[in-house]
């Protein structure tokens, strides 16, 4: 309420009208303290809203990161959960083409869905691509990649995201 009494009082004197000197001292020219902080605290806020916006990465960018890292994630869990006692199952991703990757099993596709998928393959959404992708990343039954980090960036436009493999570990983060 009070900024819009400010924002009345500014557009009455722009069109030469004087605002009411009731329960005021002294002249009714200017402005009170208060007027001035709250007007300089919204400009503030508005402000640190628009820089946020602008230095935000694309929406479609963002989304598609954090599906992509969740999918690494449930591929390393498949890894460290898929033992039976005989054999060496190794699970991971392979890359098909430049916006899209598939669920392997011992360098198959696999026999089950990604999760929220319909299938074992995505194909990114909004003209994402991925750049320097090594093919296939593999997760052993520890849920290590190897013994090198791996890192993988996804791209639009001029934005990109990477995201990284720790490597013995297998931390994504």
């Amino acid at each position: 309420i009070r900024c819009g009494i400010v924002i009345m009082r500014l557009v009455g004197r722009m069109d030469g009208m004087k605002g009411s000197t009731a329960g005021r001292r002294g002249s009714s020219e200017g402005f009170t303290m208060v007027e001035l902080i709250a007007v300089l605290v919204l400009l503030g806020i508005v402000g640190v809203v628009v820089a946020s916006r602008i230095t935000m990465p694309d929406t479609a960018l963002r989304v598609e990161t954090e599906k992509f890292k969740t999918h690494l994630r449930f591929c390393q869990f498949k890894a460290l959960s898929d033992i039976d006692g005989q054999t060496v199952t190794s699970w991971g991703m392979s890359f098909p083409g430049g916006n899209s990757y598939t669920l392997t099993r011992n360098g198959s596709q696999a026999p089950i869905n990604l999760p929220n998928e319909s299938s074992p393959t995505r194909t990114l959404d909004g003209g994402v691509t991925f750049t320097g992708v090594p093919n296939p990343i593999e997760f052993d039954g520890w849920g290590s990649p190897g013994t090198a980090n791996i890192t993988i960036s996804l791209t639009k436009g001029g934005q990109s995201q990477s995201v990284v493999i720790n490597r013995n570990t297998g931390y994504i983060p």
